[in-house]
């Protein structure tokens, strides 16, 4: 026993120390290693218990979902699209807004009961009245999304501003 004791030491003595401490760190990764297994292995078998619940559980109604129930219901079917865009037409002559460039494109993403109707054009007034124009297209029209805007000036003593607007119209397509 003396001389393994002393075999022990002479050896310890020999190894620098930066051997040692790798030797300690693998030990301590080792002993985690197998911590961590077996706190595993306990969790698999508490997810092996039967989960009782209820039979039936009552769905919640969330404000969204309200939301979601009157956006949809106010959403035209894909035949009623001539009358939406005359919507949009009649909103512009009432606030004697006259539409340029107007560009039209539909979208359909298989699976979505929903097809998407992109509508350019390009408006030249006032701010304030074409401020006013879009509250009261977007008002008259809770299926339209205003996707883009911009503004352009030629000068800035001129109160003329042309405007570009991109819509996305939605359209029930069931």
């Amino acid at each position: 026993m003396i001389k393994l004791r002393w075999h022990l030491y002479r050896g310890i003595e020999k190894l620098p120390l930066l051997t040692l401490l790798a030797w300690l760190e693998l030990m301590v990764v080792i002993v985690i290693t197998v911590m961590l297994w077996l706190s595993s292995q306990q969790i698999m078998k508490q997810a092996e218990l039967p989960v009782t619940t209820p039979e039936t559980v009552p769905m919640a109604t969330s404000p969204m979902t309200k939301q979601l129930d009157t956006f949809f219901s106010a959403v035209p079917r894909v035949q009623q699209v001539s009358q939406a865009i005359e919507t949009l037409f009649t909103v512009a002559d009432n606030y004697r807004i006259s539409l340029q460039e107007v560009a039209y494109r539909d979208e359909y993403k298989s699976g979505e009961p929903i097809l998407y109707y992109t509508i350019d054009f390009t408006v030249q007034n006032s701010y304030p009245k074409i401020k006013t124009f879009l509250t009261a297209l977007l008002a008259a029209m809770p299926y339209v999304a205003l996707e883009q805007i911009s503004f352009d000036r030629d000068s800035i003593d001129t109160s003329q501003i042309q405007t570009q607007f991109k819509f996305k119209l939605y359209l029930d397509h069931e």
